[in-house]
């Protein structure tokens, strides 16, 4: 037994339509009515799919953007330790010149002062 729309065939049959005609046009629209529904159950698993597969994709790339980031900051803390590191080493070699200095100047100058007191 074929299914119908029984709207549809009460809508043909109060404007005049011949029993056979009004059932076989309340038919054919169930079944339009059907396949629509069956073609757009299809396409919303497609679609999903698709999403599916976008969202996965997305993801990855997001992960390996976040690799590349990690890798750069790694990279610049590298770069700032190995900096940093200059840094106090030039700082050592300032502070020994500057003792060096104390030795060579102030201490020749104590001499006269002590020398001169006594």
């Amino acid at each position: 037994m074929t299914t119908m729309i029984s709207e549809v065939y009460s809508a043909f049959k109060t404007a005049g339509a011949p029993e056979q005609e009004a059932r076989q046009a309340a038919e054919a629209l169930s079944a339009e009515n059907l396949a629509t529904r069956s073609l757009l159950a299809e396409d919303k698993r497609d679609l999903s799919g698709h999403i599916v597969g976008a969202e996965q994709r997305l993801c990855d790339k997001v992960d390996a953007f976040k690799q590349e980031l990690s890798d750069k900051i790694d990279g610049v803390k590298e770069h700032v330790s190995n900096e940093i590191s200059e840094v106090k080493r030039i700082m050592s070699e300032i502070l020994w010149m500057q003792d060096l200095v104390i030795v060579a100047v102030v201490l020749p100058i104590l001499w006269e002062i002590i020398v001169a007191w006594s």
